[in-house]
């Protein structure tokens, strides 16, 4: 019985330890994963963004910062992600337009929390290429739209980016 309880203790401490850890929302362990140029032409021919809060190389604290009318936002992937979230959903209350590409993690507070109260949520069909490279993210995708104080349930569809227009 005593080897058995031992054994339970190590399970829940492995468990602790990747549930704690950057790798368990994204298997690589990369927080940053550069938009899909192709992705971000698609969006832009109709949101017509003015700001990128959180570019690849910062010279600036976009958590911090007032953002501007039309704002495309590809956050870190990691713990933050949640704050990064908060922000859009508050900058969305000011009357903003925020478009959002995340990982499609439904299972997260933050999901509930901020994502539920966009305009849109368009799930990616398959899964991006990140960086230009030849093969998929190992996670699925969302495109989150918060436009004028979103209000109400989202939009919710399915987008085949590669295949049809947005």
């Amino acid at each position: 019985m005593d080897n058995l309880f031992t054994l339970d203790i190590y399970v829940l401490a492995v468990f602790y330890f990747f549930m704690f850890h950057s790798k368990w929302l994204t298997p690589s362990g990369r927080k940053d994963w550069k938009t899909p140029k192709e992705l971000y032409k698609e969006l832009n021919k109709r949101f017509r963004f003015d700001f990128d809060p959180c570019p690849a190389n910062p010279k600036f604290d976009g958590l911090s910062i007032e953002w501007m009318c039309s704002n495309y936002v590809n956050p870190p992937y990691g713990r933050e992600l949640s704050k990064w979230l908060k922000k859009c959903y508050d900058e969305c209350l000011k009357g903003k337009t925020v478009v959002v590409l995340i990982p499609s993690r439904t299972d997260t507070i933050w999901w509930h929390k901020y994502v539920m109260k966009a305009s849109e949520i368009w799930f990616v069909k398959g899964r991006l290429k990140f960086d230009d490279k030849e093969n998929g993210a190992p996670f699925p995708s969302a495109i989150i739209i918060f436009e004028g104080g979103s209000k109400g349930f989202p939009l919710i569809k399915s987008v085949n980016i590669l295949a049809e227009s947005i």
